[in-house]
């Protein structure tokens, strides 16, 4: 029996990912508008998770898409692990020059063969390190998510810094080394659309988050040089730093939907996934530490 797209292999991890986060964004952002948190203009996706009670809402849904990000780097980095060992670049390339070593039986034909062996099992090694790099980018990337979640930047600001760091920084390390490999793995198990998609989007989330991070240390810079009747969650038209203050927060918001839509992009391979969970339980020992089992 056919099922919905969205149910097909683990398709749901990415699928799951964007919309739990998208909600949550859009549920703390409206709570705070409500409640006057924050103006509506803008206001930097943290700062609107940053007052009781939204700060509850914000802290445990984004535990949630922090467990959601884990769980869909890893069943990526598995993926690619399979793919290296079915499919492996290699594979397609050797394969075709044995054929015309065999077929031709020329002297040279069989050296560029070696040779074009020795260069594959290279590149094969290099696609092993870029995928465990990016486990371990990924893994950075959802410990900093917990930190955004757990301290809000008006408790513990430092914590909140740093995690915020993890997140877009690691999260466009996490793209670069992804795009990366996808274009490694095309023809063989990857398409050139999907290819080009990541690569724009790792673009957008870079120049995304240079430009969130440049203007607001100017907007910062330029709020501290005056006093203000208000606190940084409202900032107002006519406050210093106004401008570049705007700038980095819709910066923001576009580098985390950037980096929403990179996840998106997993889907058609994740519905072609399926993983087991092997359990192997060692009876003997079992059996001698409890003399009630036989």
């Amino acid at each position: 029996m056919m099922g919905f797209w969205f149910t097909e292999g683990l398709s749901f991890l990415p699928i799951g990912l964007g919309l739990w986060t998208t909600a949550t964004m859009v549920t703390t952002y409206i709570m705070a508008v409500l409640r006057g948190d924050v103006v509506p203009d803008f206001p930097y996706i943290s700062d609107t998770g940053d007052k009781i009670p939204e700060s509850c809402v914000f802290g445990q849904m984004l535990n949630i898409s922090a467990f959601l990000s884990l769980g869909t780097m890893y069943v990526r980095y598995k993926q690619v692990c399979y793919l290296l060992q079915v499919w492996a670049p290699c594979t397609s390339g050797i394969s075709r020059y044995k054929q015309v070593c065999c077929v031709a039986g020329l002297g040279t034909m069989y050296v560029r063969y070696k040779q074009v062996e020795a260069m594959n099992r290279s590149d094969s090694r290099c696609l092993r390190l870029l995928n465990k790099a990016g486990l371990c980018v990924g893994l950075l990337t959802s410990v900093g998510l917990t930190l955004v979640a757990n301290f809000q930047e008006g408790n513990v600001k430092a914590v909140h810094f740093i995690g915020a760091a993890l997140v877009f920084g690691m999260g466009v390390v996490y793209s670069c080394l992804h795009t990366i490999i996808s274009y490694r793995l095309y023809p063989a198990c990857t398409t050139l659309r999907q290819c080009r998609a990541r690569a724009a989007i790792t673009v957008v989330g870079a120049v995304a988050m240079t430009i969130a991070f440049g203007t607001a240390m100017v907007a910062n810079y330029q709020w501290a040089t005056h006093d203000h009747a208000h606190d940084r969650l409202h900032w107002q038209p006519g406050d210093p730093g106004y401008a570049p203050h705007v700038a980095s927060t819709v910066s923001e918001w576009i580098m985390a939907i950037a980096f929403l839509f990179y996840f998106f992009t997993f889907i058609p391979d994740f519905q072609l996934t399926e993983m087991d969970a092997v359990i192997r339980l060692r009876w003997e020992e079992l059996s001698e530490r409890s003399p009630l089992i036989t």
